[in-house]
């Protein structure tokens, strides 16, 4: 999707014991014209069945489905019902590759599969989000 150039946000606490917020709402627009919708929330009620991440296309969909039929699915016009890409490994399992990927850099000296460069850029838009949601309007990434 390629660099993230601004954000608009919004935060909530509908968890009252969470310290924090626990409900962000955001629209992230990419330098390339792309856009993309980011939410999270937690909450102590029941969630309705509903995959815990969609990634949605201009040619279908992917998603990652939580629970026991779970797994990665790819949606679109030649799978209509879904297909199955990855079986699901369950919630602590799904760390896995992540953890591989760093315990390798660490004593084999390996390059990190994200490095230090992906990593500023993912906090750099979680700060935007933040000036996003206290501002009340559309914020710049690399402001």
């Amino acid at each position: 999707m390629g660099e993230i150039d601004e954000v608009v946000g919004i935060m909530g606490h509908p968890l009252k014991q969470m310290k924090g917020e626990s409900l962000m709402r955001s629209i992230i627009r990419f330098q390339s014209g792309k856009s993309a919708v980011l939410e999270a929330m937690v909450i102590d009620t029941v969630f309705a069945p509903d995959p815990w991440w969609r990634i949605t296309g201009s040619c279908g969909e992917l998603t990652i489905e939580s629970g026991i039929s779970g797994g990665i699915w790819l949606w679109g016009r030649d799978n209509r019902h879904g297909k199955r890409l990855m079986e699901p490994r369950g919630y602590a399992q799904s760390f896995g590759p992540e953890l591989a990927d760093f315990t390798a850099a660490v004593l084999d000296g390996t390059r990190l599969q994200a490095g230090p460069e992906m990593a500023l850029g993912e906090l750099r838009t979680a700060h935007a989000i933040y000036r996003s949601a206290q501002l009340g309007r559309w914020v710049k990434a690399w402001d």
